[in-house]
């Protein structure tokens, strides 16, 4: 299936709350999303951090950090078990 990155980004930026580490973005994120490549997570997160650094730095930090946690070199998969 194909998710759109405005899709992903909107709803990155409903849950990217100052507080929540890259594992409950990710949770929150999987509920609605359950299927979307990590990949696409990433950009659309790079995409959000890039709307709001000027207007939100707190909530554009959070998806820096997501977004550079899931860039990383885990062997997670989509719709493996997040909350492990």
């Amino acid at each position: 299936m194909q998710y759109s990155t405005d899709m992903l980004r909107s709803a990155l930026l409903a849950y990217a709350q100052p507080g929540l580490r890259p594992r409950d973005v990710l949770t929150a994120l999987r509920r609605e999303h359950p299927t979307v490549p990590r990949d696409e997570l990433v950009r659309a997160a790079f995409h959000a951090m890039i709307e709001v650094v000027d207007s939100d730095p707190v909530k554009a930090s959070v998806l820096q950090e997501f977004a550079l946690s899931e860039r990383g070199g885990s062997d997670w998969q989509a719709g493996d078990d997040a909350a492990s």
